[in-house]
Formats: C-alpha cells, sequence, structure tokens
C-alpha cells in the first residue's frame, strides 16, 4: 500500500516475494544488484559426524555437491522464469554492472572479522562466480 500510494519509493525484497506479494502491481522498475544469495547449508552433530567412517563421509559429501549443483540450477532457471513474468507484467529490469561495487567493497569483511577468516572469504567469493 505504501508503494501504491508513494508513500515509500521502493522496496528491498526477493524476486520471489515481488511476486508472491504482487508487488509488480504498483512497483515499475526492478534492480539487480545481486546482493543477496539464497544459501542453504548442511549442518550434521560433530559426534555422528565423526563416527562415520571415510566411505560414509564421502558419500555424504558426494551426495551434498550433487545436491548443490541441482538447486544452484533449479534456483537460477526459476530466476529467469521469474524475470520474464515480472516483464510480461510491465516491470522495467535494469541489469547493473556490479564490478565497482565489488571492488569497493572487498576489504570490508577481513576489517571487521579479521585475517583468520581470509581463506574462508576467498572462498565464499570463488563459489559466487
Amino acid at each position: 500500500m505504501a508503494l501504491k500510494q508513494g508513500v515509500v519509493d521502493g522496496e528491498e525484497q526477493s524476486i520471489e516475494n515481488i511476486i508472491s506479494m504482487k508487488f509488480y502491481e504498483v512497483q515499475k522498475y526492478l534492480i539487480l544488484t545481486r546482493h543477496w544469495v539464497n544459501s542453504s547449508f548442511q549442518i550434521i552433530n560433530d559426534d555422528v559426524w565423526k563416527s562415520l567412517s571415510e566411505n560414509h563421509k564421502q558419500i555424504l559429501i558426494d551426495a551434498m555437491n550433487e545436491g548443490m549443483e541441482v538447486n544452484d540450477k533449479l534456483r537460477i532457471d526459476s530466476e529467469k522464469n521469474n524475470l520474464e513474468f515480472l516483464k510480461k507484467k510491465g516491470m522495467v529490469i535494469i541489469d547493473i554492472d556490479i564490478e565497482p561495487f565489488i571492488e569497493r567493497c572487498k576489504d570490508i569483511p577481513l576489517k571487521s572479522l579479521g585475517e583468520e577468516y581470509k581463506s574462508l572469504l576467498e572462498q565464499i567469493e570463488l563459489a559466487g562466480k
């Protein structure tokens, strides 16, 4: 309602939320900033993990990696379809060059988290490419 009445100029949501909440009815522009990645984590109790044989650990790791590949493909396909849906509803999709943002912000996590997280941050950065 705030968008419709002009009380606010914009909002930040996932593409899925824009569709499910029908923001496309009152919102003309969508800027693809890619500042949010929907991730999932696989978690296992440490005692359970330690109790597994190396063979069983590898089976789980392989299954998780395969699942992540499938999930990534589904997510990418879904986003493509959702963007097409929004275009058909009249939204203007603006795909910006995010490299200047990445360059400008690349040292912020290290400054706030410390050097001990440098390897982890590099892994995250590589996973996003």
